[in-house]
């Protein structure tokens, strides 16, 4: 029998994720019906809608639920997206084509029909674009217009590690309207539920092919709660991570560490701080050394490209990135004293510590 292996402990982990009061006060009062699909799911939806600008969004159990959604209603056999990503963006589709990431951002060189916008920095985007990955992208903008409007599907996530979050759920953000109706009928099992509920007919039956994408109106009780302090949430991670960017700069340079880049036309979101290495023995003795003092600092993706055979020497950047990339915690409840140890500590390290 394979015993569990015990988990070290950190005085600052990775993340926390933050529930605030008002939060608890919503889901408490969503127990008394805590069915799928219930007033707090709609309310969530509409203030998303109201605050993007979209046609229609519908809340899921995940981000990958609503790339799923969205797969299905596009239906396109083979689709080009980065390598450096979630798996859920290539569980998508078959016949799946990849590219290399740019080496400043980490987003895809080139436009691809899957925009993952790594970090909640815009990739490129265009008219073309059709399914937008806006799992670290929530309240991110390019010109000034929010990331998830400009494809004709997107995908919001409400991980517990995100910026809101609701445990585990997402959104599906549905920027074409003719797709409005399906997108219901994909969520409510592969059933016409919808129309009935509207009166249009007198009981809803099967109609095509769907599953059960609605999550806990609990759970959208706790997502709302954070929705309507979004401005709060969003300042404190901006703090947070221009305190990082700020303190880190000189030490950096002086090591070789590449710290995010912001291109002009993007407002990030907010949701992480990292740094890329300049070897991948760097990263593992910087880890090793913050983990030494009680700090918890993870890599991020590993190469999907690989799961099809392809060879590393076509996705330079992508590699470069799973091999040297490095998050710091970064989270809403963080405050200055664990902001300034984790600070610290990175600056203590030497290149002699491996």
């Amino acid at each position: 029998m394979i015993q569990p292996q015990p988990q070290p402990q950190y005085s600052i982990p990775f993340n926390r994720a933050w529930i605030p009061e008002r939060s608890r006060e919503l889901a408490a009062k969503a127990m008394s019906d805590p069915g799928g699909d219930g007033p707090y799911t709609r309310e969530c939806e509409r203030w998303i809608e109201q605050e993007l600008g979209v046609p229609k969004v519908l809340l899921t159990t995940s981000g990958t639920a609503a790339l799923e959604m969205a797969a299905k209603l596009y239906d396109r056999p083979g689709m080009t997206l980065p390598s450096y990503g979630f798996p859920s963006i290539a569980n998508i589709t078959d016949n799946t084509f990849f590219v290399d990431v740019d080496s400043q951002t980490q987003n895809a060189e080139v436009q691809t029909d899957v925009v993952l916008h790594y970090a909640g920095v815009a990739a490129p985007l265009n008219s073309d674009n059709v399914i937008e990955d806006c799992a670290h992208a929530f309240l991110a903008k390019y010109n000034g217009k929010y990331l998830g409007t400009f494809g004709r599907l997107a995908a919001l996530s409400f991980h517990n590690t995100k910026n809101f979050n609701m445990g585990e759920g997402g959104a599906l953000i549905i920027n074409d309207p003719s797709l409005i109706e399906r997108a219901y009928i994909i969520r409510d099992k592969g059933t016409n539920r919808q129309a009935m509920n509207r009166g249009d007919v007198d009981k809803y039956t099967w109609v095509g092919y769907g599953s059960s994408y609605s999550p806990s109106d609990v759970l959208a009780a706790m997502l709302l709660g954070q929705l309507e302090c979004a401005d709060v949430i969003q300042n404190k991670r901006a703090r947070l991570w221009y305190g990082y960017d700020v303190e880190l700069a000189a030490w950096a340079s002086n090591f070789g560490f590449v710290r995010p880049c912001i291109p002009p036309a993007c407002e990030q979101s907010f949701h992480m701080y990292y740094l890329v290495a300049p070897t991948p023995e760097a990263r593992t003795s910087l880890i090793k050394h913050l983990a030494d003092r009680g700090i918890q600092a993870v890599i991020h993706y590993q190469p999907l490209h690989r799961r099809f055979g392809l060879d590393d020497k076509d996705f330079p950047n992508t590699v470069r990135a799973a091999n040297q990339l490095l998050r710091l915690p970064f989270y809403t409840r963080m405050n200055s004293i664990e902001q300034i140890s984790v600070v610290n500590a990175v600056k203590s390290w030497r290149p002699t510590c491996a």
